[in-house]
């Protein structure tokens, strides 16, 4: 054996291996029960709404911008190709514009504005085996988060969060699958009271449509 070979044995034996791992359908090979874990990034669409029907001034703000989201989900499979999981679900508006009482303003580059949201909840995955189509709901609390340099930065309370979302996925390797998913959301809840400004409290609420990349392992 040439000394090139055996240079060439550390890259080849490994890939030799995986491809004889590959083959082999050990228990769970391409079945929906155990451990779950998922981990899906993506793109969102959908405005912000900060809306204050009882002050005088600036009581309908909008706030849009690319929208970037992230949805984890750690679980286990109670029957096979049922999930149950915890949820955590964020998007995020980066440099967000805002429109006031249906009047586009948009803010200098000298700053911006960001705001998003988070929810914490349960969710359940319903596979349909074996195409691997899935429809998921997510059911939580959630918050929102804005800073902005000119209106003023807002906190809320918590309030109730609901997704759905359905997709395909793809067996990949043994018990890891990526795929394609896309849904939609809704979130609303109270503005927490500005304690520089009274009465100056409303609700923030979106509606949301998203779509994204998924990485299982299960």
């Amino acid at each position: 054996m040439s000394v090139r070979h055996c240079l060439l044995l550390p890259l080849v034996v490994p890939l030799i291996i995986v491809a004889q791992d590959f083959g082999k359908k050990s228990p769970g090979f391409e079945k929906h029960d155990g451990f779950y874990l998922s981990l899906n990034p993506g793109h969102t669409w959908g405005k912000i709404r900060r809306y204050h029907p009882d002050y005088y001034i600036n009581t309908d703000m909008k706030y849009s911008g690319f929208g970037f989201t992230f949805d984890a989900k750690i679980g286990y499979a109670i029957v096979e190709n049922v999930i149950l999981s915890f949820d955590w679900i964020t998007r995020n508006l980066l440099w967000a514009d805002v429109e006031i009482e249906d009047e586009q303003r948009t803010h200098p580059d000298s700053y911006g504005i960001d705001a998003g949201d988070n929810t914490y909840g349960i969710g359940f995955t319903y596979y349909f085996m074996p195409h691997n189509f899935f429809a998921n709901i997510s059911i939580g609390i959630g918050s929102f988060s804005i800073v902005d340099q000119v209106l003023g930065d807002a906190k809320s309370d918590n309030g109730l969060s609901i997704h759905l979302k359905i997709g395909k996925e793809f067996w990949v390797y043994p018990n890891w699958a990526w795929g394609i998913s896309g849904g939609f959301g809704i979130l609303s809840a109270s503005e927490k009271e500005i304690p520089d400004v009274p009465f100056f409290r409303g609700t923030i609420m979106t509606k949301k449509f998203f779509l994204m990349i998924n990485t299982t392992y299960n």
